[in-house]
């Protein structure tokens, strides 16, 4: 017992200095390229990952809000390289429009031509760059979506050296683990390390997360392809494995879902909320109805599904999306 106890300390103790390190601003720009470069797949466990995040977490501003996240890592590497619409930032308004509180902690695009913070750009809807704002934003919507820079200061000035990587990093997986108001139920997409981010939930003490990766290579459930999801609730992991027919959907082709600059997927989710039907209103039922079941709202996929074309359909996440323009 004493041995393994001393491993931990060992462990946490290595990652929380390297994070140290990339977080401390006096640090050498060379220094941190070097330190993440370092990092190898092998490296990355899921004792590794909630250590990192645990240091991240101590150095991040405070949100005090209740509610789901609904993010991915980005990076994902798609067949035939199909860069897909923000799935997840239209999630997050229909999850919410259905009666779940809803905190989405996003960034600008890491994998694609467009990320959450960019679209929202597009569909001019504000994102809280500070507490206050968030909790204005929350108190009337339901709904809010964080800034990550903003509320991870001490990660801002990596910006240039990971984009000078030009890879997705650990640091990927690590965002959507942190976000500031500590959010314990959560539909995460993962580009790769599934089972390191699912153990790494576990050690965080996550009540209900469910971590998604389809065999295109989506973090997100896809419509094209199997999707595996990890389900870590009370402290135990679960695998399912489904495809769109198994929750009554059709496989699609992958590019059936694809996206463009942010003007043009602000456009696609704003045709969803107006009705239009297909694959693509289709893939956000399917996750939204993810983060319906992770907040309890609903018992399976299907059910969820079904309540996520009713919020559609009734027209309340088109209410949400102009509500928050005029917010």
């Amino acid at each position: 017992m004493k041995a393994k106890l001393n491993h931990a300390d060992e462990v946490d103790k290595k990652w929380s200095e390297l994070m140290g390190k990339l977080c401390d601003e006096a640090f050498p720009a060379d220094g941190k390229m070097r330190l993440l470069q370092s990092v190898k797949d092998e490296d990355i466990t899921g004792e590794m990952l909630a250590s990192c995040a645990r240091a991240l977490m101590h150095r991040a501003l405070p949100l005090d809000l209740k509610g789901i996240d609904v993010c991915g890592t980005g990076g994902d590497k798609t067949k035939n390289n199909v860069k897909t619409f923000n799935i997840s930032t239209a999630v997050a308004f229909v999850v919410a429009a259905g009666g779940v509180s809803v905190i989405k902690h996003g960034n600008r695009a890491v994998s694609g031509v467009s990320g959450s913070s960019d679209v929202l750009a597009a569909l001019k809807i504000p994102v809280a760059t500070n507490a206050a704002m968030a909790k204005v934003q929350h108190t009337k919507h339901n709904l809010c979506f964080v800034s990550a820079p903003a509320f991870h200061p001490s990660l801002a000035n990596l910006a240039p050296v990971r984009k000078a990587l030009g890879r997705p990093t650990f640091l990927n997986l690590l965002g959507p683990l942190c976000n500031p108001a500590r959010t314990a139920r959560q539909v995460m997409g993962v580009y790769g390390f599934q089972d390191q981010v699912a153990d790494a939930s576990k050690r965080l003490g996550r009540n209900d997360m469910m971590i998604v990766h389809a065999e295109d290579g989506l973090d997100e459930i896809s419509l094209s392809d199997l999707t595996r999801i990890l389900r870590v609730k009370d402290g135990k992991t679960e695998e399912i494995v489904i495809c769109p027919e198994d929750v009554g959907l059709e496989t699609v082709p992958l590019e059936k879902l694809q996206g463009g600059s942010a003007e043009q997927n602000a456009a696609i989710i704003h045709a969803i909320f107006s009705g239009t039907e297909g694959p693509a209103a289709d893939v956000v039922c399917l996750n939204a109805a993810a983060a319906f079941v992770v907040a309890g709202k609903d018992p399976d996929l299907k059910s969820g599904i079904a309540r996520a074309r009713q919020t559609i359909a009734d027209g309340l996440a088109l209410k949400k999306l102009k509500d928050m323009k005029t917010a």
